[in-house]
């Protein structure tokens, strides 16, 4: 049996002989550049490994049934990125039967010029700070992940998630004032102590 390895071809070259040519072999090549990514985008939504396991399988398979929704209009990697947040997300809504999150108002949003120092957020013990951001709402923790985890770009986060960047500016700035709050009293606890 002879294999084929696609590791040489781009991300668009397999979607487009997948699509085109209906040649499911290149599949595999993109589930292996892209699997950690995923699983790792489905951890942060369900702490249980199984679970997370389970909803990166799912991914996988809807993505295979969707390729030809890309459009190549952007890199595939950022059109897979919004899938599986939007994926997550709706599984999250399924879980908790109803909405994870309140669309607000964009006129409720203080125009923010600048984000602020973020120093004060890295003083944080990574324990600490892991537990805190669990602790945020759904879409404040998928956008304060997306900043400071996935290195995204206000706009970036902006055309993922659809909110403006104003909006996104303030549940970044509410998310680390809640984090820093919660930290210092934290600390303060255990020195009382």
């Amino acid at each position: 049996m002879v294999v084929i390895s696609y590791a040489h071809l781009t991300d668009e070259e397999i979607i487009g002989m997948i699509v085109k040519e209906r040649n499911s072999n290149p599949f595999g090549e993109l589930y292996s550049r892209y699997v950690k990514m995923v699983l790792f985008k489905c951890q942060q939504f369900c702490p249980n490994a199984a679970a997370a396991e389970d909803l990166t399988h799912d991914i996988f398979v809807k993505l295979y049934t969707d390729l030809k929704k890309f459009e190549f209009k952007s890199k595939f990697s950022t059109w897979l990125f919004r899938v599986v947040n939007n994926y997550c997300i709706d599984h999250q809504r399924k879980i908790s039967r109803g909405p994870i999150f309140v669309e607000e108002d964009e006129n409720g949003y203080e125009f923010i010029e600048e984000e602020g120092s973020d120093d004060d957020l890295f003083e944080v013990h990574s324990e600490a700070l892991s537990e805190l951001i669990k602790r945020l709402k759904s879409q404040d923790r998928q956008v304060l992940l997306m900043k400071y985890l996935d290195g995204l770009k206000i706009e970036e986060i902006s055309e993922l998630t659809g909110l403006s960047s104003s909006a996104i500016k303030m549940k970044l700035k509410r998310s680390k004032e809640f984090i820093l709050k919660e930290f210092s009293k934290q600390e303060k606890a255990l020195n009382a102590n």
